[in-house]
């Protein structure tokens, strides 16, 4: 392990690996800025600093899965597209903004779901998850009720496999888990599959496994979950209270989950500045 580089003064709010030959990792701070840095440790600087306006706050990332477009979520309520070179990124290239969309709402997550990545959705204040049609530029609404001011989608997640499944976390501790594919193809209403309360002081991360068998959550609380699933999206009979993997005296801000054969990996790290990765058997479910 070591550390890759870095920002300054300037605090990062997400990071992500880039998909494709990922030796690159995009980082979103504070200030607005956008960077992009090599995954080995020990620059002395980013490969590109880029911004789409300065000081309003990067949220969240997406790569697209072939790695030539990211995707800018921001806390202005804008959600930005950049066209990257066909190889992801150069040191010679500039990302180029192609998009600027403003939503009408704070930001907190955006995920690429489709087949292919035809929408975006985009989640935060009110819990309001949306889809933005990445074709028509237009906006429609996941869920059709919404929250107050004080209600926030923290995190979602889609899984790689189904990019129709949508997982949401918010500030007063619900998952939701949603089937997309009648909204994405019609006029018809997205499928709520499940939802339930994971932690009573919010979830502010989710992830799903790449097969969607699998959901990982990291609590307010400082508990981190995981809930197997069925095939069709909803929790296991037998797991529908999770299992704990750890119990933190501090925040969980950040998760992840890997499903290897027989094995599940889980990665999380939070307000403790500990960074942990669990390994475990896979757990009795019904979904292959």
């Amino acid at each position: 392990m070591g550390k890759i580089g870095t920002t300054g003064d300037r605090a990062v709010r997400v990071l992500r690996y880039r998909p494709v030959n990922n030796d690159r990792v995009a980082v979103g701070l504070e200030n607005g800025e956008i960077q992009i840095w090599s995954a080995l440790p020990g620059n002395k600087a980013p490969i590109q600093t880029f911004f789409a306006q300065k000081d309003d706050r990067v949220l969240d990332l997406a790569f697209s899965q072939d790695a030539r477009l990211l995707f800018s979520a921001h806390g202005s309520g804008t959600v930005v597209q950049w066209n990257l070179d066909p190889e992801g990124v150069s040191s010679t290239s500039t990302p180029r903004m192609v998009r600027k969309t403003n939503v009408g709402f704070p930001l907190y997550g955006i995920a690429l779901v489709g087949h292919p990545e035809t929408h975006l959705a985009i989640a935060g204040r009110h819990n309001r998850v949306a889809l933005l049609n990445l074709k028509t530029d237009q906006l429609r609404n996941v869920s059709v009720e919404q929250g107050s001011q004080l209600d926030y989608i923290l995190s979602l997640a889609t899984a790689d496999q189904k990019r129709t499944r949508l997982a949401t976390a918010n500030n007063r501790g619900q998952i939701q888990l949603w089937n997309l594919q009648p909204c994405l193809s019609s006029t018809a209403r997205c499928e709520l599959l499940d939802q339930w309360t994971a932690d009573s002081e919010g979830v502010r991360a989710v992830a799903l496994s790449a097969d969607g068998c699998y959901l990982v959550s990291g609590g307010e609380s400082g508990k981190t979950m995981v809930w197997p699933l069925n095939p069709r999206g909803d929790r296991s009979s037998q797991f529908t209270q999770g299992q704990v993997l750890d119990q933190s005296s501090r925040s969980i801000n950040t998760v992840d989950i890997l499903r290897v054969r027989d094995e599940i990996l889980v990665a999380r790290g939070g307000d403790d500045t500990q960074v942990s990765l669990y390994r475990i058997s896979a757990l009795s479910s019904t979904c292959p």
